[in-house]
């Protein structure tokens, strides 16, 4: 629950900084798949950046040498 809420604070705040006017409680209801009134541009920011942070789990599970390595292949 704290990292859920934890995340939901970071979301807001980040998207803030790029402009975005959605309150804490937009966000959160954003992410809960609630209806909240906003410019559509704005709510799908959230829904991206939830969907990034996310997905973030997903890399770490590869090695920093992995990691490295796809960058050397290049």
């Amino acid at each position: 629950m704290l990292r859920r809420e934890n995340r939901i604070r970071t979301i807001q705040a980040s998207l803030a900084i790029e402009h975005n006017t959605l309150s804490l409680e937009q966000v959160t209801a954003v992410i809960d798949g609630k209806p909240v009134l906003g410019l559509p541009r704005e709510i799908q920011e959230v829904r991206n950046a939830f969907a990034a942070y996310e997905a973030m789990s997903n890399w770490a599970e590869y090695s920093v040498c992995e990691t490295q390595q796809g960058f050397v292949d290049f």
